[in-house]
Formats: C-alpha cells, structure tokens, sequence
C-alpha cells in the first residue's frame, strides 16, 4: 500500500477520533449536567428533608420538655398529697389516741363511779342493819357443827327487847349443836356478886359493855377450836354477818371447865 493511502487512511482515522471525541466530549459534559441536576435536586430533598428532621426533632424536643414539666408539676401535686395524707393520717392517730384517753377515763370514772355506788349501798345496807336488831349469822351454828359442846349461861342486858330476841336467838342455834342451856335471864338476876361500882349499869357491873361477851375460866387461844370453849368462841367470834357489832372473851376463874357465860349486852 501506497503512503497516500497510509495518509488517507490516517487522515480518515484523525477526522473519525475527532468525532468521537467532540460526541464523547459532549456525551460527557450532558451526562454530567443530568447527573449534576439530579444531585441538586436530591441534596435540596435532603436538606428538606433534614430541615424537617429538625424541626420534628425541636416538636419531639418541646413536647419531651412539656411532658417533663407536666411529669415534675404531677410529682410534686403526688409529694403534696403525700404529705398531705401523712398529716392526716397522723391527725387521726393523734385524734385515735385521745380518744382511747377519753375511752379509758370515762371507763376508769364509771368504774369509780360504780365502785362508789356499790360502797355507798353497802353503807346503807350496813346503816340499815345496825339500826334495825340484830341477826345471827348462820355462821354460828356452822363453827359448831361437830365441835365438842359444853353448858352455857345466857344473859342480856335487861329492859333491851332486842337484846333478849337476841339471846332468843343464841339459844336456839346453841341447844341445835347439842349444847345445854339456861336463860336467857337478865343480868340483874344474876347469882355472882356485881363487880366494879354498884351505881354503874348493870352489864358494866358484870365486866363488860360489848354486844357480845364470852366468860370462860381461862383465856381461849384464837388457834384453839377442837374444844368446846374453842367452839364456842369461834361461833361467837362468828355471830354477825357484815357489821363489826364487837365481841369479847373474858375469864372468870370460878366457872368450871366446859360451862360458859355469854352475855348479849346492848348493841
């Protein structure tokens, strides 16, 4: 081949890269304006969408702060009810606890007050007693009951009726346990010398001025009841139910062993 048609072929060859570059050349620079339009377009959706973003976020940021102040004015309206509960609570244990003062005052005075009553009645009942005669307590006949018995003299104060139903009385519960009796006669009649001065009344006369008197010929020990003269103290020490009427044991050493005085004296 000839070098003119090296030259042709060359020639051709520049012409057609030329082409090609002008076409690629502007291929490329369109190319890249699409590419760089596109770009654009989706960094402006970005930073619209990032400007959303943010502003969501301040919303969501705002919101969170409200929800915490709400949060915070709730704890404290929650801290405030507690605290009000708990001065309540202690107000109606303070207020219990009066009450159970009360409760037990009002208690401890009609508890008082009962007592009282029942004391005064029991004085009545006593004031009662002691102004009407006279009873003999069943007691008597009971520290009898089984005892060794003996004789016994009774005499009562003279011109007293009661003191003579009284002696009535002794008599029976007395003659009941087995014992043997005289009387009951008055002290006036008696057969032993008055004592003491002869202008003094007639039961001070004989040695005594109780309600009731025991003459033994010995003192009788309290301890002493499996005797006769034990028996009959002990059912003497016994007469009366409830009143301190009083009794007495004295000793006449001219009694023999077994027989006995009593003398029912004004009461």
């Amino acid at each position: 081949m000839s070098a003119e048609s090296w030259k042709t072929i060359f020639d051709v060859g520049a012409v057609a890269l030329l082409f090609l570059t002008f076409a690629f050349g502007a291929g490329a620079y369109f190319t890249g304006n699409i590419i760089n339009t596109r770009q654009a377009e989706e960094l402006r959706k970005f930073d619209k969408d990032l400007t959303s973003a943010k502003t969501e976020l301040g919303g969501q940021q705002e919101r969170a702060a409200q929800a915490d102040e709400r949060a915070s004015q709730i704890e404290a309206g929650n801290l405030q009810l507690r605290t009000e509960l708990e001065n309540a609570k202690a107000e109606s244990d303070r207020r219990q606890t009066e009450l159970e003062i009360e409760q037990r005052r009002t208690a401890e005075a009609q508890e008082s007050a009962a007592k009282a009553q029942l004391e005064l009645q029991n004085r009545v009942e006593m004031v009662r007693r002691m102004a009407g005669p006279r009873q003999l307590s069943p007691r008597f006949a009971e520290a009898l009951k089984g005892k060794p018995t003996g004789t016994v003299d009774i005499l009562y104060a003279p011109e007293d009726t009661e003191a003579y139903v009284f002696a009535i009385k002794v008599r029976g519960a007395l003659k009941n346990a087995g014992w043997i009796t005289s009387g009951p006669k008055p002290i006036l009649l008696m057969t032993p010398i008055p004592r003491g001065n002869p202008n003094a009344p007639a039961q001070a006369r004989y040695g005594t001025s109780g309600p009731l008197t025991l003459i033994a010929n010995r003192i009788i020990p309290l301890e002493e009841t499996n005797s006769s003269a034990g028996a009959i103290q002990d059912a003497v020490h016994s007469a009366f139910d409830g009143i301190n009427w009083g009794w007495f044991t004295t000793a006449d050493p001219t009694l023999p062993d077994g027989h006995f005085t009593l003398i029912v004296g004004q009461k």
